[in-house]
């Protein structure tokens, strides 16, 4: 544990942050941090249950003179998303997240921080312990496996919490009060490649390493320029498909993740020796292309042409069957699909070219659709679904969750509003927001339910990037606690 975390403040926040973060807990691998919670609960003499979902809730009494307040809910989620840079070999099966202070920001070494949803467990711990905090019956639920569909929310026991204010500390920007979000569900699909065992003499073999890109929760930044590596893979194959080369396919990877923005992938070819400046040129016309779409967000994207160091592969797709997953990859769509005629400047729906995977001669496709409006979420998610099929291959489509429509009255936002300049000095935000948030399907679970949506600065969530301001993390804190105080 890093002893310059612990020097932070507010210190009973830090903490149990800097606990959590030795603590296994991607998303499906929750175990250990559930053991651990409950642990905290039983040393601290609380009473909680624990639902068939794996869900925990943790009940503290009101303090003195709070007796008849109504029962507040504060709520985020266990896990994690998992994701490092290229060659940093962190086991997050095992090892604890190496958190480094970098001036006012507390980041991870090379892994994704966990910060989201890790400050609203570390939030709420600190509530749960701390004494000097006012406050009515408070209810802290800790739900599981948010990052790969929510469905700790969606199998929510609604017994397991009583009141009827829900306080949701997954949000990334400090005075920004989220009242609504999207819905969303993916698009998976199985194709089938025809391959063969023949390759012809001469031919070489070479790794196309798509590299550089920002990539972030596809919810909060696909509307930023930040491309996506599949896509730039997808038109690098249609340039080969329409050049005269001679080539095929054997490898094709890329994306992790069905709510992250990929930032890397790789396409395996092999190459006739006549055409061997192609893969270059290719390259350097992607290259380009990207230069004048994203700006700066390509300043640091490469499409480096090497020679394949791997296993050498025993079957190769054959040349149609490489013009047909070419064609495939390159008409799937990427980014957003429209924009909102409520919100202005609001993304309404999107689609995320999130995974790509040649494997045993089946190509694995995921996509992730969100749209605050179901109808044209639904519209998309069939448009992708036609794109699949038609092209032979085999598709599955989640029910998804529900997107959070804001309430028309709500006491909680309204004094969200009025308390945070008392507290910060600035104007309190109220908006929605493009991703997806529990709260969309606790209010269906929770009939009545008041909610809001709030938390400290995050930037670049679900990346190695990802980092937290050290001072929104106190500026939260004093609010959270003075919002509590007023909640009589």
């Amino acid at each position: 544990m890093n002893p310059e975390i612990l020097k932070l403040t507010p210190a009973i926040f830090w903490k149990h942050f800097a606990r959590i973060s030795e603590i296994p807990r991607c998303s499906k691998n929750e175990a250990a941090i559930l053991a651990f919670l409950k642990e905290q609960f039983q040393a601290w003499g609380l009473e909680w249950r624990q639902d068939a979902a794996g869900n925990l809730c943790a009940r503290k009494p009101p303090t003195a003179g709070f007796e008849a307040s109504p029962a507040v809910v504060l709520q985020g989620h266990v896990d994690m998303v998992c994701e490092q840079d290229t060659g940093r070999g962190h086991d997050f099966s095992c090892e604890p997240l190496t958190l480094i202070r970098d001036g006012s920001w507390v980041r991870a070494d090379r892994t994704t921080l966990g910060a989201d949803n890790g400050v609203a467990v570390a939030y709420m711990l600190a509530l749960l312990e701390d004494k000097s905090c006012r406050h009515g019956p408070l209810e802290c639920l800790f739900t599981v496996d948010e990052e790969t569909g929510l469905s700790g929310a969606l199998g929510l026991d609604p017994s397991l919490v009583t009141g009827r204010i829900l306080i949701n500390l997954d949000s990334d920007l400090p005075g920004e009060f989220i009242t609504g979000c999207a819905g969303g569900s993916t698009t998976s699909a199985e194709w089938n490649a025809q391959t063969d065992a023949v390759l012809e003499p001469g031919w070489k073999l070479f790794k196309v390493f798509f590299h550089g890109w920002r990539g972030g929760h596809s919810g909060v930044l696909i509307h930023e320029p930040r491309g996506n590596p599949l896509v730039s893979a997808g038109a690098f194959l249609r340039e080969m498909v329409n050049s005269a080369a001679s080539w095929r396919l054997f490898a094709l990877k890329g994306g992790d993740k069905h709510n992250a923005i990929p930032r890397e992938a790789v396409l395996g070819i092999a190459l006739a020796p006549k055409d061997g400046e192609q893969l270059r040129s290719a390259s350097k016309k992607i290259l380009q292309i990207l230069e004048r779409e994203l700006g700066e967000h390509a300043q640091n994207v490469q499409i480096e042409v090497l020679p394949w160091e791997g296993p050498v592969p025993t079957r190769w797709l054959t040349p149609s069957s490489s013009i047909q997953a070419a064609s495939l990859l390159s008409a799937l769509p990427h980014g957003v699909h429209a924009l909102s005629q409520q919100w202005p400047g609001l993304v309404e729906t999107s689609n995320n070219l999130a995974v790509v995977k040649l494997k045993d001669e089946v190509l694995h496709l995921v996509t992730s659709q969100r749209s605050s409006v179901a109808s044209q979420g639904a519209e998309l998610s069939r448009k992708i679904r036609t794109i699949l099929e038609k092209a032979g291959a085999s598709v599955k489509q989640a029910d998804g969750y529900p997107a959070w429509t804001p309430a028309k009255f709500s006491r909680l936002r309204d004094l969200c509003a009025e308390l945070w300049p008392q507290v910060a000095g600035t104007p309190a935000s109220v908006t929605v927001i493009h991703a997806g948030l529990e709260c969309g399907i606790l209010g269906d679970k929770l009939p009545g339910m008041d909610m809001i949506s709030f938390g400290p600065l995050i930037e670049e969530a679900h990346t190695p990037h990802e980092r937290l301001g050290i001072d929104s993390v106190g500026l939260v804190w004093k609010f959270l606690t003075k919002l509590l105080e007023a909640l009589k």
